[in-house]
């Protein structure tokens, strides 16, 4: 699934947080399987975020549809999508509801990039794709060094 709410919420350990309808395929796959991937798409991959977002795993083999790449995970089994910018593979930690989504809370347990994050993400290199909702999306303009005192 094409997920917009995500976000860091620990350094030590790594968490990661992804808010999912209960409504939605993909959460009835992270609780079965204790795992998930997170795959950080690039402007690039517009099309694809927008179709995978609209269509339901249930319903439709999206990677098969779209004849789209994986990679093959180090530690965990669900997919890494080729021409992501990077990947983080998460076991399942807990979830808590949050009106009328849950927050998934995740371990990263593995994460790498294509040559895009050092610490940081190289913004001359990789232009994140953020959902803003509906037809909305946006990217990030190159980084902006703050003033020195």
């Amino acid at each position: 699934m094409s997920a917009a709410w995500v976000i860091p919420v620990s350094v030590h350990p790594p968490l990661v947080a992804v808010a999912i309808s209960p409504k939605r395929y993909t959460y009835e796959l992270i609780l079965s399987s204790k795992e998930f991937a997170i795959n950080v798409p690039s402007v690039n991959m517009l099309d694809v975020v927008d179709y995978c977002g609209s269509i339901s795993g249930r319903d439709v083999n999206k990677i098969a549809s779209l004849r789209l790449t994986t990679l093959k995970p180090k530690v965990i089994k669900s997919p890494l999508l080729k021409g992501c910018a990077s990947f983080l593979e998460c076991k399942f930690r807990e979830a808590f509801k949050a009106g009328d989504h849950f927050l998934i809370v995740g371990e990263v347990v593995r994460a790498c990039s294509e040559d895009v994050f050092d610490g940081i993400y190289d913004v001359n290199k990789f232009r994140p794709l953020m959902h803003l909702g509906g037809d909305n999306y946006c990217t990030i303009s190159p980084r902006i060094f703050k003033p020195k005192a």
